[in-house]
């Protein structure tokens, strides 16, 4: 018999940024949790979570990003891999924005700063992945009041927080996890912001016909560059596309597909290997 609360444990072999890319990259799968050394990345998937086809698409998502292969795959006993998780959790700053959890109040060295707080849970939008900062640091360079607001994949809730704090009156935030939508509802009411804030479980279709005068996508290449006509459609004239979740090397073939779009790009931010945008609408 298979026991259900056991865990699948993947370890692969590498350091720093590496390690970055990687979790990124498992994010999309069901992982419980992660854990770093110097030198390896471990990440963890509950049994029932776990069969072969799941281990063909991780394999197909490590080649994309440039891996071989996984060291080794072993199962373990249920731990609670999500408290010690949490331990790690520290504030942060980016942008005008200073993040952090609940259980630490520390307050920001700098004066001025937008408090946002974050429990973050298991859903992907805590600040501390530089997509995360990069596209909160983006959305505090917007001078502009931004009527309708469309956060999609939403995760945390992190980002429509942020653009609540900066006055937006309209905000749609969706994400096809259910954990995440709690996650941001949660997250939502804890900031004190949730009037102007509608979550919605799905996908890019819930967004419905908009317009929307600001979209935030914080996802990954493939995904963007399959939305970037809807965002075009969605988007009123002149209105502002902030993406992250891309590498650097992924510059050139997205800044195309949004020329091909009619997006004009007006920002670029880079951090580590990690690459985001601004787009405008071409009137």
């Amino acid at each position: 018999m298979i026991d259900s609360d056991a865990f699948i444990c993947l370890r692969f072999s590498c350091s720093g940024d590496d390690q970055d890319l990687l979790i990124a990259a498992l994010l999309d799968f069901d992982v419980e949790g992660f854990e770093q050394t110097d030198s390896e990345l471990y990440a963890f998937i509950k049994n029932k979570d776990w069969d072969d086809s799941v281990a063909l698409k991780i394999r197909k998502t490590l080649l994309e990003y440039g891996y071989s292969t996984i060291v080794s795959i072993s199962s373990i006993a249920q731990q609670n891999w999500h408290a010690a998780w949490e331990q790690g959790i520290e504030p942060i700053q980016a942008g005008n924005f200073y993040i952090h959890p609940s259980w630490n109040h520390a307050e920001p060295q700098e004066e001025g700063l937008i408090t946002i707080e974050i429990d973050p849970k298991m859903s992907f939008g805590t600040g501390h992945h530089e997509s995360t900062r990069l596209l909160l640091s983006l959305l505090s360079e917007e001078n502009r009041p931004f009527r309708s607001v469309l956060d999609i994949g939403t995760g945390t809730g992190i980002m429509s927080i942020a653009a609540a704090k900066m006055d937006a009156s309209d905000i749609l935030a969706i994400d096809n996890d259910r954990w995440s939508v709690s996650n941001a509802e949660e997250n939502i009411h804890r900031n004190g912001v949730g009037r102007p804030i509608t979550v919605k479980l799905g996908s890019l279709d819930a967004a419905g016909e908009g317009p929307f005068n600001l979209i935030m996508a914080n996802i990954n290449r493939e995904i963007l560059l399959s939305m970037l006509p809807r965002f075009r459609s969605l988007l009123s004239p002149g209105g502002r596309l902030l993406m992250a979740g891309l590498l650097i090397s992924d510059e050139a073939r997205m800044t195309d597909a949004l020329t091909n779009n009619s997006f004009d790009v007006v920002k670029i931010r880079t951090e580590g290997e990690w690459w985001s945008v601004v787009a405008e609408q071409g009137r």
